[in-house]
């Protein structure tokens, strides 16, 4: 197991810009919490004093003879998606129409808003760009960036 560092984006910390957003929030936060090398945005939600509610998250599971299994089933286009541009920046192997069927997933869940931090694993970079591209495909149009993230309204 490799140990490494993160820091959270200064919009997520007391004084942030994350404090406009409405308490109770459903915000769609990436890196998508899908594996053990995603954890950052449960800490970042903590940090803001739970100013939001994630539209993923991770748990520790029974997998198969009950032994712990760490991440989450995929089940959704949203899974699909956020999992395959963050392991190799493309999609393939996600159904037909990503962009329809991303925004039904978000609409399904309550998403208001679409927040994109660092994406980085360790020491290893991983592909900001497709991921910054397909989300400002899903929200109609660029981000802002703010305080060490990038952010879209999401109307659904």
């Amino acid at each position: 197991m490799t140990a490494y560092t993160s820091e959270t984006p200064r919009y997520f910390l007391p004084g942030g810009d994350v404090a406009a957003l409405a308490p109770g929030t459903t915000a769609l936060v990436v890196p998508y919490g899908d594996s053990s090398l995603s954890m950052e945005p449960l800490l970042w939600q903590a940090q803001s004093g739970f100013r939001f509610r994630m539209a993923s998250g991770t748990i520790w599971t029974a997998g198969s003879g009950g032994a712990p299994s760490f991440g989450r089933p995929v089940t959704t286009t949203l899974d699909c998606v956020m999992n395959a541009l963050q392991t190799s920046g493309t999609m393939s192997g996600c159904s037909s129409d990503l962009i329809g069927a991303v925004r039904s997933d978000l609409d399904q869940l309550g998403v208001r808003v679409i927040i994109l931090g660092p994406l980085a694993y360790g020491t290893e970079p991983a592909l900001q760009a497709p991921m910054e591209d397909f989300l400002t495909q899903v929200a109609g149009g660029p981000p802002r960036s703010d305080q060490g993230v990038e952010v879209w309204a999401y109307e659904g």
